[in-house]
C-alpha cells in the first residue's frame, strides 16, 4: 500500500541583483493556471541593494498583464524582535502589501529569508508569509514577522496573472524561488 503526497514543483526563479522588481507572471510562464492555483516562493538573501538605509519588502500583483497599484490590498501584521521591540500593523485599501518589517539592509549578514505562499481564488487573492531577517550590526536586531493579506480587487473582468516583489525604498537583491502546489493526492492543486 502506497499513499500519494503532495509537494512542490519548482517553476522558476531568479537571483535579483539592484533590480527595480522581481515578477513572476503568467506572460514570462512562471504561472500557469491549467496546473495550479496555489503557488509557494521561497525568498532567500534578500536586502536594499547597494545602500545601508532601511527598507521592507512588499508585494503587489499583476492584472490584465500589469502591476496593479490601486488600493485594493488588505493586510496585517505581527513583528516581533530579540530586542523585545514588537510591532502590530494594518493596511485596509491599500497599495500594496508589506510582506516583512522592516530594515533589510545591504551590509554583511543584514538579510531577510522567508515564505510567501498566494492562492489565486475564484473570488479574492489570499496570501500570508513568515520571514526572518537580521537588520542590525545588533544581534538584538533579530526578528521574526508573519503577514497575511488578500487582493480583493479581482472581478470577472479583471484576470490576476502575476506577482511583483519590490522594496519600499530602493531596489532589491536576493534569491526568489516559485514553485506550483500539488495537492495531496498528487494532483495540481487548483484551489477552491
Amino acid at each position: 500500500f502506497a499513499s500519494a503526497s503532495g509537494g512542490l514543483v519548482h517553476l522558476g526563479g531568479t537571483t535579483a541583483s539592484g533590480q527595480s522588481s522581481v515578477d513572476f507572471t503568467e506572460t514570462l510562464g512562471h504561472i500557469d493556471f491549467t496546473r495550479f492555483r496555489r503557488y509557494y516562493v521561497r525568498i532567500a538573501g534578500v536586502g536594499n541593494h547597494g545602500t545601508t538605509g532601511g527598507s521592507t519588502l512588499q508585494v503587489r500583483l499583476y492584472v490584465n498583464n500589469s502591476v496593479n497599484s490601486g488600493n485594493s490590498y488588505r493586510y496585517a501584521h505581527f513583528r516581533h524582535r530579540y530586542s523585545s521591540s514588537s510591532t502590530l500593523g494594518a493596511g485596509n485599501q491599500d497599495t500594496k502589501i508589506p510582506l516583512f518589517f522592516s530594515n533589510y539592509y545591504n551590509n554583511t549578514g543584514q538579510t531577510l529569508s522567508g515564505d510567501f505562499t498566494i492562492d489565486f481564488s475564484p473570488y479574492y487573492v489570499p496570501m500570508w508569509a513568515f520571514g526572518q531577517s537580521y537588520g542590525n550590526t545588533s544581534f538584538g536586531a533579530i526578528q521574526t514577522t508573519i503577514t497575511s493579506g488578500a487582493y480583493y480587487g479581482h472581478t470577472s473582468s479583471q484576470d490576476v496573472d502575476g506577482i511583483s516583489f519590490f522594496m519600499s525604498t530602493g531596489t532589491v537583491t536576493g534569491r526568489f524561488d516559485i514553485y506550483g502546489y500539488t495537492n495531496s493526492a498528487g494532483g495540481s492543486d487548483l484551489g477552491a
